[in-house]
């Protein structure tokens, strides 16, 4: 079964229904194939910025890790020095303001701190001589400022000092009652956080969700607790590293292996999500413009075709109804329409030239130059062997129409000639009928009919002849016999009256036809044979032939009469 018969009739009767439904069908397709790649790609996007979104923030969080590192290892390393704590005092301060001036002021100040009073006693900028740990404010991260081993090294939390955002490192001197004290500013760290996104910011947290360290200095010391900013927190308390969107903005937070801090980049969900976004947007335009195009392309193609194929329509019933001398258009098409319209085209020239040829045939105009056009196919070989047919067939029929005049005219001489034999036959026979035997019909003729007739005829006459001779004989016999039986009777009577009186002669009785037809005929019978004489001896005058009845039909020819 087609999957055409599956469609509605209203829809199977008209291509460009089939068409445009086809069109549509392909769109949709098209269109749900590109809202499942956007789908897919914006998923891809949104997964590989989350992604990259995250492994920067790892990243942030290692150079972090190894920024505290380096720094711990500075501490350690100065604590540790010579002439730090084997030194005198101006040896010591000289160090401390050499090594202040070789770290290229990436540290802001270095401090040698007695540990029992917890005041400066010698750093890098003199106006802090005197000064105490607690004056500064500083909060160390174990609470207070212990160490827990020869070469341990403690952080602060961040404080507020002078107006500026600081965080201490500090390291005993080895078999001193101080410690070495780096203080470094934290809004100089984080100057140097970098966001591959547009509008991402970095901040480092506390366990507690206070800002230890962020690029806007503002931000230093504030908590995150509200809204999305607490899910970060809390999603931290599970996982070492992840992602949690809301309220416009996408965190990333990863945290630190050196510290308990977390790391943080946050970056508005529309720079973070701008390429997907602008993906999805030219995959839409894309989408709007291929349903676009779709349209324009089934309107445009759509009404082409159906003009076309209108046109071949026609071109087709044209053909079909026999009006093969319609005029249509040349096309100026090359495309497959127009190969169909050029068939139809020469199918029109090849039907006029089969016209041409049939009224050519029909005509009998065998001449005709038409006919020598080629036909091809089996048309053209039927047209072929009708004209050879046809040509042998006038042929025939014109020596037909030639035998059947020379045939009409045999008959018209044949006719002739039996009515004039009629004519002749008929003369001949009224004078045999009006008693003339001796007329003899002329059987030298070509027709076996009257020859059989005229033989017929001779020898019907020639009997007849015999018989009448033979009548006129027995009737001469008859003559002479009933002549002698009168002279005998005469002589009877006379005898008779010579014996009586002639008182008692009684005159002679007639002869009774009926008395002597009951006589014995002895005599009679002896006078009724054929005469000895000869039968052409004339003995009296010629009687006139006895002349046959009117109504009587002429005996068969060959069978004697009744007569006879």
């Amino acid at each position: 079964m087609k999957a055409t018969s599956l469609l509605p009739a209203a829809v199977r009767k008209s291509y460009l229904r089939k068409f445009a439904l086809a069109v549509g069908l392909i769109a949709v397709v098209v269109l749900s194939a590109g809202l499942v790649a956007e789908g897919a790609i914006a998923t891809e996007l949104t997964t590989q910025r989350t992604g990259e979104l995250l492994t920067t923030t790892e990243q942030e969080a290692a150079a972090l890790d190894q920024w505290v590192s380096e720094q711990r290892e500075a501490t350690r390393l100065l604590s540790n020095h010579y002439y730090i704590s084997g030194a005198t005092d101006t040896r010591i301060e000289a160090t401390i303001k050499n090594e202040r001036e070789r770290r290229n002021r990436t540290v802001d100040e270095i401090h040698l701190v007695n540990l029992a009073t917890g005041e400066i006693d010698r750093s890098s900028n003199e106006s802090m001589v005197g000064t105490t740990l607690s004056e500064m404010a500083i909060a160390w991260d174990r609470g207070t400022l212990v160490f827990d081993s020869r070469n341990d090294v403690a952080r602060s939390k961040v404080f507020l000092w002078d107006g500026d955002y600081h965080i201490a490192f500090a390291s005993k001197v080895p078999d001193r009652t101080r410690a070495v004290v780096f203080t470094y500013d934290v809004s100089t760290r984080g100057s140097q956080f970098r966001s591959s996104i547009e509008g991402g910011k970095t901040q480092v947290l506390a366990a507690n969700g206070e800002v230890q360290i962020a690029e806007n200095e503002s931000k230093i010391l504030t908590r995150y607790a509200d809204g999305t900013e607490s899910e970060v927190v809390r999603a931290s308390r599970n996982t070492t590293n992840g992602t949690v969107q809301g309220s416009g903005e996408l965190f990333a937070y990863t945290e630190s292996d050196e510290t308990n801090w977390l790391v943080v980049k946050r970056v508005p969900v529309e720079n973070a999500f701008a390429v997907r976004d602008q993906v999805e947007q030219y995959l839409f335009t894309l989408l709007g413009l291929a349903l676009v195009g779709f349209v324009a392309f089934g309107a445009f193609v759509g009404r082409d075709i159906r003009r076309s194929l209108a046109a071949v329509t026609d071109r087709a019933d044209a053909l079909a109804a026999g009006r093969i001398d319609d005029d249509t258009a040349d096309t100026e098409r090359m495309d497959e329409i127009g190969q169909v319209e050029d068939a139809f085209g020469d199918i029109a020239s090849y039907l006029q030239t089969v016209a041409d040829q049939a009224d050519a045939l029909a005509q009998q105009e065998f001449d005709d130059p038409v006919l020598d056009r080629d036909v091809p196919g089996r048309l053209g070989e039927s047209l072929a062997a009708m004209r050879v047919d046809l040509e042998g067939f006038i042929e025939e029929i014109e020596q037909a129409k030639t035998d059947a005049e020379q045939a009409q005219q045999e008959a018209e001489e044949l006719a002739e000639s039996l009515e004039r034999q009629a004519e002749e036959f008929s003369t001949v026979m009224q004078a045999a009928a009006d008693g003339d035997l001796s007329q003899r019909l002329d059987a030298d003729t070509d027709n076996d009919a009257m020859r059989e007739i005229a033989t017929a005829f001779n020898e019907m006459i020639a009997q007849l002849g015999q018989t009448v001779v033979h009548i006129r004989e027995f009737a001469a016999d008859v003559e002479d016999s009933a002549e002698q039986i009168s002279a005998s009777a005469t002589e009877v009577q006379n005898a008779s009256e010579g014996s009586v009186s002639p008182s008692r002669r009684s005159p002679p009785a007639p002869i009774s036809n009926t008395n002597t037809s009951s006589r014995p005929p002895t005599r009679c019978r002896t006078s009724l044979r054929p005469s000895r004489r000869s039968p052409h001896r004339p003995t009296r005058s010629p009687r006139p032939p006895v002349r046959p009845p009117r109504s009587a039909k002429p005996a068969a020819p060959g069978r004697p009469t009744p007569s006879t």
